[in-house]
């Protein structure tokens, strides 16, 4: 295959704005459409290789596999080891857990199953995170086990049938990742099936190549669809972020402007030449010992700095990234892709070291996370502060209250079993609280199911979902109707809803907990917009049946999960974001009192005097993450708020 420099200019590009996108920089929202690029790019290059092996009967799985395993293993597997003595010291026990797993699940290729499991990409716990980005090399990897058996068992085949057959498969991925991008995000974004359209938009670039396809436009329009492919990438880094969803029809603006790029792209037109520069090239040359040392060098920076990172900080890191690149390139990847590292040798090193990390990462998850040694060395005080962390945060936290009796239940949507059992529990109780909103609308059942166990209080809610957005899924319009069907069995509706969300950095589009992340907390306006729009929407349900607003309470922002910054952490939010908050609750109390038609409760004014903005009380961790209050917290506010609505 002939060596083409645009194409390592292209890996820069990709490199780069990964990094840039984890690091925080402006403007680069749509960094992580990055990984996209890679996986075309990849395509490419392994497809134009197996094509030519495949056709010239020169092809070998064993082969294959010994070049995957040069290619990967033995800078993945130092870095993991250079990753893993730094983290025992730094995670905490559940978090160290969490990364064990992590350091079993990458040798077996399957860290994109884990992560997807465990949470959404774009969830703020995974920046913290050393091994996520090993998803991507995960997705790949599965990748290459089907593919050269695909391609093996068409040879022979007619050209045209082989096209057809992989754009059949391309189409129905495709069509899947843009189901799952707006139904099933998490899934959609780290599983194999929606991303196996990918890397074979590359194999089609391969096809075009080896076609002569690059030597049958005039060079002025092979240049413009070049440039414009570029452009497109450009385009989509710059303009999309974590709400665009991805990997679906979106995603074809990247993935199309890869592909341009890649069939038209020399090193003599202005794309080409301008990433075929010896400065581009050399970034893509070390682009994959980047990209494995950066995310591990930003998660545990941030976690030692409770999740922030100031514009120095983040510089230096991205140097460090780039200086441990060319280090792992030089003296780690060129290496081992030396004929005296035999095939044998390579085999014998690649399962010893898989071996090895499964065997760590197993003690890891056998002692969770050293949690007894850490335990051992706190003070009787921080051991009761730990213990109280780890009953009201993390995954026992996240364990929402389904049901506490018989008819106290919740439900994402109203299905028939649902609308059943609320016929059921009506006819015994009578009328019904419906709780309404979003996650934060969850903990307000827990409040009133707790306060009183034979109340019959019922929640359809969401986390993720709110009323000024019209996202596919969420239940809003559904919880009207069911209001408007059963009005006379409803005594009111109860709404919550976070409150970052009504925060804007500016020009009234609702923005997200991420304002309240940085070092200094950046200019905000109240999303007007958003807050007009969820009174409207609250209004409607009021004209079926009574509504009360349970108003946002102060949220702290601070990082509770993490037990050295929950320690240190003064035990109240910081004034100035309690300042913003009681700015919130009084314009929401002013605005939706104008109308009468809602009742607004304001959380500040009802709970401040029990809830002093303290994050441990008592024994009772206040807040299970930067915003949630926590079980315990529930279970001693809920009288309070039942009283209030009384």
């Amino acid at each position: 295959m002939k060596y083409r420099r645009e194409v390592d200019g292209l890996r820069a590009v990709a490199v780069l704005t990964v990094i840039l996108f984890h690091a925080g920089v402006g403007g680069f929202a749509g960094g992580f459409l990055g990984v996209d690029v890679f996986f075309v790019i990849s395509g490419y290059l392994i497809s134009t290789i197996l094509m030519a092996e495949v056709e010239g009967d020169r092809f070998s799985l064993v082969k294959f596999y010994e070049r995957r395993a040069r290619r990967i293993l033995p800078a993945l597997y130092v870095m993991m080891a250079v990753v893993t003595v730094a983290a025992v010291p730094v995670l905490m026990p559940d978090d160290l857990t969490r990364f064990a797993r992590s350091l079993v699940a990458v040798p077996l290729f399957g860290s994109n199953v884990l992560f997807w499991r465990e949470s959404g990409y774009f969830a703020a716990a995974n920046e913290l995170k050393p091994l996520l980005h090993t998803w991507s090399l995960a997705v790949e990897e599965q990748f290459y086990l089907l593919f050269p058996l695909l391609l093996l068992l068409l040879r022979g085949r007619r050209k045209w049938l082989q096209v057809a057959f992989f754009a059949l498969v391309f189409v129905g991925s495709l069509l899947v990742a843009d189901w799952g991008s707006l139904h099933k995000p998490s899934p959609a974004f780290f599983l194999l099936p929606t991303r196996f359209w990918e890397p074979l938009a590359g194999l089609f670039v391969a096809c075009a190549v080896q076609a002569g396809w690059r030597d049958r436009l005039p060079a002025w329009l092979a240049a413009t669809l070049s440039t414009a492919g570029l452009l497109m990438v450009a385009g989509a880094v710059a303009t999309f972020d974590s709400s665009t969803p991805t990997p679906g029809l979106f995603t074809l603006v990247p993935v199309v402007g890869t592909m341009l790029y890649l069939t038209w792209s020399r090193p003599t037109d202005p794309a080409g030449w301008l990433l075929s520069t010896k400065a581009m090239v050399g970034v893509g040359l070390v682009s994959y010992s980047a990209y494995l040392w950066h995310q591990p060098l930003f998660a545990l920076s941030r976690y030692l700095s409770a999740g922030v990172l100031s514009g120095a900080a983040q510089a230096g890191l991205i140097a460090l990234t780039f200086a441990l690149a060319y280090a792992s390139w030089r003296w780690v990847e060129q290496p081992f892709r030396d004929a005296r590292f035999n095939q044998a040798r390579i085999f014998r090193w690649s399962l010893a070291g898989s071996l090895a990390f499964v065997a760590v990462g197993g003690v890891g998850i056998a002692t969770g996370g050293f949690e007894s040694r850490f335990v051992a060395s706190l003070s009787p005080a921080d051991q009761t502060l730990y213990a109280s962390m780890k009953e009201n945060t993390g995954d026992r936290a996240d364990r929402a209250l389904k049901e506490l009796g018989d008819c106290q239940f919740l439900a994402s949507m109203p299905t028939e079993a649902f609308e059943a059992r609320f016929e059921g529990c009506a006819a015994k109780h009578g009328k019904a609280d419906l709780v309404v909103g979003d996650s934060h609308g969850l903990q307000l059942f827990g409040m009133l199911a707790q306060a009183d166990t034979k109340r019959f209080v019922v929640g359809l809610a969401q986390g993720g979902c709110r009323p000024f957005e019209n996202r596919p899924g969420c239940h809003y319009e559904a919880a009207l109707t069911f209001a408007n069907e059963r009005r006379a069995q409803i005594r009111r509706v109860v709404f919550g809803h976070a409150g970052f969300y009504f925060f804007s950095p500016g020009r009234g589009a609702a923005g997200s907990r991420d304002l309240f992340r940085r070092p200094e907390l950046p200019p905000l306006v109240l999303a007007a917009p958003a807050i007009e729009a969820t009174a409207a929407y609250l209004e409607r349900v009021a004209a079926v049946v009574p509504v009360v607003w349970v108003g946002p309470g102060i949220e702290p922002h601070v990082d509770v999960t993490n037990f050295r910054e929950l320690r240190d952490a003064p035990d109240q939010a910081t004034p100035e974001i309690a300042r913003r908050y009681r700015m919130l609750d009084a314009a929401l109390a002013e605005g939706v009192g104008r109308t009468g038609k809602v009742r607004y409760l304001s959380r500040v004014a009802l709970l401040e005097a029990t809830e002093p903005l303290r994050l441990y009380d008592d024994g009772c961790l206040i807040y299970r993450d930067t915003d949630h209050l926590s079980p315990c917290a529930e279970q001693r506010l809920g009288p309070l708020l039942l009283r209030a609505l009384e």
